[in-house]
């Protein structure tokens, strides 16, 4: 699902009351902003951060996370308060289509076969920062044989987002 609208119309705040009602109904719902990311490893990063956050189970998290991303070391610790937090050392790993690949698949994995995993991304034009690694293309060839994970794409920027999911000659979404 896409949705775009001109900033301050209260895009991510709907979006927020439907994560909520959704997480009521039993789904995990990823909210991930592309505005903070400037490269693949901010990315990386980032993503990881808002997956592991709606994760009840952080050792699980860790587990089906090594499993899948090879390159990455995940890291558990225990936070000053003691809750547990989780981070990655990616510092001898280099951030290539593979690696983007293999995080994309995480949602879908974590899923499992009897839960649905809705990713929601705002700010999605952004995604252009991300195009030397081809992200589109690559989430593009995940999402369409993900069976239970769904994304809603939105964003501000309206033609962007208009010239991202309708044109013809954009071969990526």
């Amino acid at each position: 699902m896409v949705m775009y609208a001109p900033r301050r119309f209260g895009k991510t705040s709907l979006v927020f009351r439907v994560i909520e009602q959704l997480e009521q109904m039993g789904f995990d719902c990823v909210y991930f902003d592309f505005m903070p990311v400037f490269s693949p490893e901010s990315f990386v990063r980032l993503y990881t951060k808002a997956l592991s956050a709606k994760q009840s189970n952080l050792n699980r998290f860790v587990t089906v996370f090594a499993s899948i991303i090879k390159t990455i070391h995940p890291l558990l610790a225990f936070g000053q308060d003691g809750t547990p937090e989780f981070s990655i050392d990616f510092a001898n790993s280099e951030i290539d289509e593979t690696l983007i690949s293999q995080l994309l698949d995480m949602p879908e994995q974590l899923a499992g076969k009897n839960k649905r995993v809705i990713v929601f991304f705002d700010e999605f034009q952004e995604v252009e920062k991300l195009k030397d690694i081809h992200f589109e293309a690559l989430l593009r060839s995940k999402i369409q044989h993900q069976q239970n994970t769904n994304y809603l794409f939105f964003g501000s920027k309206t033609h962007l987002l208009k010239e991202m999911f309708n044109d013809r000659k954009n071969t990526c979404l």
